[in-house]
């Protein structure tokens, strides 16, 4: 820990024997994650430290059983720890999904265990006293938690539909977006890009208001939520898209462009029009953001300036030509 507010900064650091896989910090508890693998159980070993300035103390030291996605399976509320976790069974040949809450010196107070049958946790979002937790194998259950009582956390609701989503976020007015990938009854399609919104109002029947799906593409935003922007004042979303299309010789091209959705009147129309690259393979950083109602996207060559209404291509910036990447 240091003191960023002067070049003479005060610092101190503390040690611990172990390998940190996922760390999540609230204000003043920061906890570190390892999985472990012993006598045929998946564990999950939390270790905790307050933070005080740059007074960083152990605190506590706890485990639940089963392995995490990444560090929105935690999260800390009125001095709980939240956690979700994918334990496989090798007596039953099953995996079961569990969430457990943990008291300040890591002791597990609460439990769902075994929520869905023989799934595993694709996306969990915890949002003040409810959680949302997306399981799959076949379908995609979207299922309800009421967290209030952190001994006695209950499944509230629950909603099944093809394929499943990697990544919950909450759009404000009970409304909940889902990204991931289409599916059927016997699988998931994972060469289609699929964007869900819920209906959350009502804990015990979650619902399926809309869907979007994109053919022949992947988002970086289903395994890194930061690559989303949320234009909220506008009913907006906007996610990096990569798709692809086959060629008359059997090759493909790929194509970058970034999505950008409306969710207004609770349903999902895209505006089309924000392609950055004709051919993009050859470029892997890809964000955007926007300022009034300009969007500029931005890759590791070049930044493009478009039109949030309408798509269209305002100017562009070089930063990297190809003959000098």
């Amino acid at each position: 820990a240091l003191d960023t507010s002067s070049a003479d900064a005060e610092k101190t650091s503390l040690a611990i024997l172990g390998r940190a896989n996922e760390i999540y910090s609230s204000a003043d508890t920061l906890y570190y994650f390892e999985t472990k693998y012993e006598e045929d159980t998946e564990k999950t070993v939390i270790t905790s430290f307050s933070l005080d300035k740059t007074d960083v103390k152990l605190k506590a030291s706890g485990e639940v059983i089963g392995r995490y996605n990444n560090n929105y399976s935690f999260d800390e509320y009125n001095g709980y720890l939240r956690c979700a976790t994918t334990f496989y069974d090798i007596r039953s040949y099953k995996d079961v999904s569990n969430i457990y809450i943990l008291n300040d010196k890591l002791e597990i107070v609460g439990s769902c265990e075994n929520i869905s049958d023989n799934e595993q946790v694709k996306s969990v979002r915890f949002m003040g006293d409810k959680g949302y937790v997306v399981t799959f194998r076949n379908t995609d259950p979207l299922f309800s938690l009421d967290l209030s009582d952190p001994e006695n956390p209950k499944v509230m609701g629950e909603l099944k539909l093809p394929g499943f989503s990697t990544y919950l976020h909450p759009l404000g007015n009970n409304l909940l977006m889902g990204i991931g990938y289409d599916g059927d009854e016997e699988s998931a399609d994972t060469s289609s890009l699929k964007v869900a919104l819920f209906d959350i109002s009502d804990m015990t029947k979650p619902t399926l208001l809309d869907e979007y799906v994109i053919k022949k593409a992947s988002s970086e935003s289903n395994y890194e939520p930061k690559a989303l922007v949320h234009f909220s004042e506008k009913n907006l979303i906007g996610i990096p898209v990569s798709s692809y299309s086959y060629t008359h010789n059997g090759g493909y091209m790929q194509y970058r462009s970034f999505a950008i959705i409306d969710y207004s009147g609770n349903r999902l129309s895209e505006i089309t029009g924000f392609f950055h690259d004709t051919q993009s393979g050859y470029s892997s950083l890809f964000r955007g953001t926007y300022i009034d109602d300009r969007l500029y996207t931005v890759d590791s060559l070049k930044v493009i300036e478009h039109n949030l209404s309408n798509g269209e291509k305002i100017r562009e910036a070089v930063v990297v030509s190809e003959s000098e990447k």
